[in-house]
C-alpha cells in the first residue's frame, strides 16, 4: 500500500508542473531610457514590487544571473521607482506564480497593480501606460519572462 501511495504521489507531483514569471522592461534602443512606474505596492500582490533589479540580458532576451551596477531611485511611500537602462538591461519590476499572459484573469495581476509607467528617452515620451493600456504593451517571451521591449 505505502509503495502504491509513493508512485501515485510521484506521478501527480510530474502533473503539477509549477513555475515564476518575471515582468521586465527590456532596453534594445542604442542610447540609455528612464524608466519610471508607480504600483499599489506589496499589499496588492507582487506582481509589481517595489524591490526591482537591473539585469543583462542576451539578444533572444535571456537574462543573464549578474546584476547591473544602476541606481534605482524607490520612494517607498508612493511605491514610485526611477532608473535609467542602458543597452543590453532589463528591469525586473515584478514576477508571479504560473502566470501566462493569454489567461485574461492572469494579465488582469499586471492590470491591476500598476498606476503608471512612463519610459521616455533624451527627453522624448516613449511610452506612457496605465491600468487601461498596460496589458498592450507587454508581451510573453517565454514561460519565464513577460515584458515591455522598447526597442528604436
Amino acid at each position: 500500500m505505502f509503495r502504491v501511495l509513493t508512485i501515485l504521489f510521484c506521478c501527480m507531483s510530474l502533473f503539477s508542473c509549477s513555475y515564476n514569471t518575471y515582468f521586465y522592461i527590456f532596453n534594445t534602443t542604442d542610447l540609455p531610457i528612464h524608466v519610471i512606474y508607480e504600483s499599489k505596492g506589496l499589499t496588492y500582490g507582487n506582481a509589481f514590487r517595489i524591490d526591482p533589479i537591473i539585469l543583462s540580458f542576451n539578444s533572444r532576451y535571456a537574462i543573464k544571473n549578474k546584476s547591473v551596477q544602476s541606481i534605482i531611485v524607490i520612494d517607498s511611500l508612493t511605491n514610485s521607482v526611477q532608473c535609467e537602462l542602458k543597452n543590453g538591461e532589463a528591469l525586473r519590476i515584478g514576477g508571479d506564480f504560473n502566470f501566462t499572459l493569454s489567461n485574461i484573469s492572469e494579465a488582469e495581476i499586471l492590470k491591476n497593480n500598476l498606476i503608471q509607467l512612463t519610459i521616455s528617452q533624451e527627453e522624448k515620451e516613449l511610452i506612457r501606460a496605465d491600468s487601461s493600456n498596460i496589458i498592450s504593451f507587454f508581451e510573453t517571451i517565454d514561460i519565464h519572462t513577460v515584458g515591455i521591449i522598447v526597442e528604436n
